[in-house]
């Protein structure tokens, strides 16, 4: 499984728009070792539009400035985010996939489970095992647990956390001067994890 690519320096492969700050050179030329070149964590505007961290452990942190969120974790294939709104976020991994959008819940969970929650009602299942063979799928309500083999589950295997980031209208080519000076005051408050 790879996780889809996003139009910046951490997952597109485009060079950044200035060198790394003066800072990262200098320990990139000291590094001795085992001793990781770089000195987390190394924030840059991407030529998408967007403030990009870099941390350690292979963790990259994607903002907007309208404060949309993407945290990638590439050695355990995970993603998080969340749009500027603070209604609809996502987790994706390969165990377990969930979309929220304002008051509905959708999880698609290891070995086939599935569940939507609303404000009225949560649904949970299985896919079904084979042909003819039917899911095992219920309904809760005030009213009850009940069979439902006409639940309807969402398609979740597309990562939606690139969709959330770039729905928001906090990005773009244009703002990279806006992220520039975000990013110069991380610089000069000397903010390194060491």
């Amino acid at each position: 499984m790879t996780l889809p690519s996003c139009p910046s320096v951490v997952f597109g492969g485009c060079p950044p728009l200035q060198p790394p700050p003066p800072a990262v050179q200098q320990q990139q030329q000291q590094s001795a070792g085992g001793v990781s070149p770089v000195l987390y964590p190394v924030v840059y505007v991407s030529p998408a539009g967007l403030l990009t961290v870099l941390m350690r452990h292979d963790v990259a942190v994607e903002m907007t400035l309208d404060r949309a969120i993407r945290v990638v974790n590439h050695a355990h294939k995970a993603v998080a985010a969340t749009n500027g709104r603070g209604n609809a976020s996502c987790i994706y991994h390969m165990a377990a996939k969930i979309y929220q959008d304002r008051t509905s819940t959708q999880l698609e969970l290891f070995a086939g489970r599935r569940a939507r929650m609303t404000t009225e009602l949560m649904e949970f299942g299985s896919v079904p095992a084979g042909p003819g063979v039917p899911a095992a799928c219920y309904r809760l309500t005030q009213f009850g647990l009940k069979s439902n083999p006409s639940a309807e589950f969402s398609d979740l295997s597309q990562d939606m956390s690139v969709t959330l980031l770039f729905s928001s209208s906090g990005y773009g080519p244009h703002l990279i001067a806006q992220y520039e000076d975000v990013a110069q005051v991380h610089h000069h408050t000397g903010h390194h994890d060491h």
